[in-house]
């Protein structure tokens, strides 16, 4: 066995011994080319919007920010998860919203750590009943943070994970 070979073996025992999952993704927003904003809107209560250094930044105004999300189509019969990396100074809690082909909408509240440190929100979109078929969009993120702090998200993905213990 060569070096290679064995470096491989042993990531693999490390994975199957830590538990963790492969990660397949269906769809996401990484913010990785500088002003690209990947078809995410401000709406309500958040100003100056960019992307730069691989993260979505913007200021909020007051109650309620919003952030709404880009058509796309995706089958969500395999991919339950909603993962977003993102710091919210002052939020206790978020509402994701999703839009599906029927034109309906399905939503899930999560609670979010309001410190000044980056966090990933493993959302799971799937418990909701208005989870499937095909989801066309999100229609927004609304986050209660204080007014004059920024949120900055490094990506959005909507993801299937492997097996999860109960």
């Amino acid at each position: 066995m060569n070096h290679k070979s064995l470096w491989t073996v042993a990531v693999l025992f490390f994975l199957s011994i830590g538990g963790l999952a492969a990660e397949e993704i269906g769809i996401s927003w990484e913010f990785n080319q500088d002003g690209n904003a990947e078809g995410w809107k401000l709406q309500h209560s958040l100003t100056d919007l960019q992307v730069a250094d691989g993260m979505l930044r913007a200021t909020v105004t007051g109650d309620f920010a919003q952030l709404v999300g880009p058509n796309f189509d995706l089958d969500v019969s395999n991919y339950g998860f909603i993962q977003i990396r993102m710091k919210a100074f002052g939020a206790e809690s978020a509402v994701l919203q999703w839009i599906s082909e029927s034109g309906l909408w399905g939503a899930i509240k999560f609670e979010v750590l309001g410190d000044s440190s980056f966090h990933v929100y493993e959302i799971p979109a799937y418990q909701k009943l208005g989870w499937k078929g095909r989801i066309t969009g999100i229609g927004r993120i609304t986050m209660n943070a204080n007014a004059g702090s920024q949120i900055e998200i490094d990506y959005i993905r909507i993801t299937k994970v492997g097996t999860r213990p109960e």
